[in-house]
């Protein structure tokens, strides 16, 4: 869906050069002037000066968390913290 919608806009497949999982990697390429990289504000590191970032709309990007626990920590006050604590933030940001 992603190159047909870049098809859609530039009238072209993008030409995918480079491939990383680390996004301090995508980020250096980007800053090499090797191109566009698609990076979650989510766990990386703030951008350099040289860096834009722009946000995502078409289509709009996901996320899924998952919380696991070991069942005999269910009535743990810790676990209940961490729990309501990421609801908390999901909230914040919906």
């Amino acid at each position: 869906m992603a190159r047909a919608h870049a098809r859609r806009h530039t009238g072209r497949r993008p030409r995918i050069a480079h491939q990383s999982r680390e996004f301090e990697c995508h980020l250096a390429l980007v800053s090499a002037g090797l191109g566009t990289a698609l990076v979650p504000r989510l766990g990386r590191a703030p951008l350099g000066d040289d860096l834009v970032a722009l946000g995502v709309t078409d289509p709009a990007p996901t996320r899924t968390v998952v919380a696991l626990h070991r069942r005999s920590l269910s009535g743990s006050p810790a676990v209940a913290a961490v729990l309501d604590e990421l609801q908390r933030g999901w909230a914040a940001g919906a």
